[in-house]
């Protein structure tokens, strides 16, 4: 599968999770690595912070999806 197939289908995938308003991306290290950045505590961070940890879930899995040879 070409690469621009695969971002095409990831972020389709993506958007159907959105529509049914399913919860991922919440890891817990990713977490403790933007409060760290971000000098707060976990349990103080807002839904920016929420936010900037979901697109690095996301970037993350798609770069371990994709095809690297």
């Amino acid at each position: 599968m070409s690469t621009v197939k695969y971002y095409k289908q990831f972020l389709s995938l993506v958007n159907v999770l959105d529509t049914i308003k399913a919860s991922f991306g919440l890891d817990p290290r990713i977490q403790a690595m933007v409060a760290v950045e971000h000098k707060k505590d976990m349990e103080d961070m807002d839904d920016k912070d929420r936010q900037e940890m979901r697109y690095i879930y996301l970037a993350t899995a798609l770069l371990l999806g994709c095809d690297c040879a």
